[in-house]
């Protein structure tokens, strides 16, 4: 005997797993719909499964039958809402970077990245205090001291707002060891 959706409704507020994932196959095709809709970069269907599940699970936690008396128009009003949500997230403008960022594998694979050994500069004519600095900064903190310096740099891929915080992190550093602070 099926279940109503009232009653896989009542049953996930009570903490049923199973009736939890009946309802999301009953509804796969709504899934499937605002999947296609929204697109999400590195969103594959298990993160969107995933996303489309916890979205349900809320939603039937906070269905009213005396207020919404059918549940598929208020699962689809918030699972488009959440993808919207998400694809707010995505392109906001702080993260506009990320949108244009590739993997080091990828922009070596496509000749953007060429693999060149370094002439490492020689630290150990440097006074103890220099050197005790330079051992304290991070990759990117050196590869920002590098760029600033116009030295020779690593080929990683770093955005400017990064290599900017790096080098106010280089200064802060330097000025605290200048200082005797550690």
């Amino acid at each position: 005997m099926q279940l109503s959706e009232l009653e896989l409704v009542m049953l996930v507020q009570h903490k049923d797993g199973a009736a939890l994932k009946e309802l999301c196959v009953r509804y796969a095709p709504l899934i499937m719909k605002i999947k296609r809709h929204y697109y999400l970069r590195n969103f594959d269907d298990d993160d969107w499964d995933q996303e489309a599940m916890l979205v349900c699970y809320e939603t039937a936690c906070l269905f009213d039958p005396e207020k919404n008396p059918r549940f598929s128009s208020f699962y689809k009003l918030r699972l488009t809402n959440h993808a919207r949500s998400l694809l707010r997230y995505e392109y906001a403008q702080r993260r506009a970077p990320y949108a244009q960022a590739v993997s080091y594998e990828s922009a070596a694979a496509a000749g953007l990245v060429q693999e060149e050994s370094i002439e490492p500069v020689e630290w150990t004519d440097l006074p103890a205090d220099y050197y005790e600095y330079l051992m304290r900064l991070s990759p990117r903190e050196l590869t920002a001291l590098r760029l600033y310096l116009q030295l020779p740099a690593q080929a990683v891929i770093y955005n400017d707002e990064q290599l900017h915080q790096a080098r106010q992190r280089c200064k802060k550093k330097f000025k605290a060891s200048l200082l005797g602070c550690h």
